[in-house]
């Protein structure tokens, strides 16, 4: 069988377009998970030193298509504590991260601050992702 040159320019136009589709279907079939905290800050305001630790309560979600685990979760001080309901979430799956903070840990700066959670998982665009909380003043 003889090609003629319009099945040869057609076959010449449509090979790459064929070889972008595969490439775009194996690209947006890769199974990765995603972290997602909300929020990712939070402001306890002025924390009254009589009536002992503050607590809020973050939501961690997988808007990934594979299972996210959580590695570490890790502070940037003693006074702040971070736990977390489960480490390993399953796609659409979420979990409580409980922020704690206690005013009588040790003496706080005067003023306003704040602390950091830092929360390392497997999602590899976002291998450590962090919350934060403000204080406006200790009373």
């Amino acid at each position: 069988m003889k090609l003629n040159k319009n099945t040869k320019i057609i076959g010449l136009v449509m090979l790459p377009i064929l070889l972008a589709a595969v490439v775009f279907v194996l690209f947006f079939s890769v199974q990765t998970p995603k972290i997602s905290v909300e929020p990712t800050s939070f402001d306890f305001g002025f924390v009254e030193k009589e009536k002992g630790t503050a607590n809020h309560e973050f939501e961690v979600k997988n808007i990934g298509n594979a299972d996210l685990e959580i590695l570490t979760t890790s502070t940037s001080c003693g006074c702040t504590t971070a736990k977390l309901g489960k480490n390993i979430l399953k796609p659409g799956e979420s979990t409580a991260l409980t922020v704690s903070f206690d005013p009588n840990f040790h003496k706080e700066p005067e003023g306003s601050f704040e602390r950091v959670v830092y929360i390392k998982s497997n999602d590899p665009e976002n291998k450590e992702i962090e919350v934060t909380i403000f204080v406006k003043g200790i009373i």
